[in-house]
């Protein structure tokens, strides 16, 4: 059985935010889910104030530039009570949110965003079940099955990439 957490916001958003908690600390705080960053991350400041003290270091690479930040290890809860037991996490300063979900948690299942009918769908499920493939979809019949790069991007199937002609 899967674990499976979809939310759905009216109107096209520009982040993704859910709830999230800490095995053993009280409290709800906010993530957004970040497919730029590589590994999860704890807002510095929340850090101190919750008593994490990291176990080691590590050079993290920011827009703002590169800076040591503390690494901890803590069970991450998701919404639905996905859990993610013993997650290295880097603190960070994040702006006006507790934690961004970075690609080790995110790789860990499928994770999709829709944007349908004026509303965003953001939906993670672990563990993956199958491959969702738009090319495969939207362009059945200019599929080259044995290319890496499937999508063709007109009809008569000229500017595919990876496709021999």
């Amino acid at each position: 059985m899967a674990d499976v957490l979809t939310k759905t916001e009216i109107g096209l958003v520009r982040s993704i935010i859910t709830e999230i908690q800490i095995k053993g600390i009280d409290g709800i705080f906010t993530a957004v889910w970040d497919t730029g960053a590589t590994s999860t991350a704890m807002d510095l400041e929340l850090a101190k104030k919750l008593g994490f003290v990291p176990y080691d270091m590590c050079k993290q690479y920011t827009a703002n530039g590169d800076r040591m930040a503390g690494v901890y290890m803590a069970d991450l809860i998701l919404p639905n009570d996905i859990v993610f037991p013993d997650l290295q996490i880097n603190d960070g300063i994040l702006c006006d949110i507790d934690f961004l979900i970075g690609m080790d948690v995110i790789t860990q299942g499928d994770f999709a965003i829709t944007n349908v009918g004026g509303s965003t769908t953001m939906s993670f499920r672990r563990p993956s079940i199958e491959t969702i493939n738009y090319c495969l979809k939207g362009n059945k019949k200019h599929i080259d099955q044995k290319s890496v790069y499937s999508c063709c991007s007109d009809k008569k199937g000229k500017n595919c990439r990876g496709k021999k002609k």
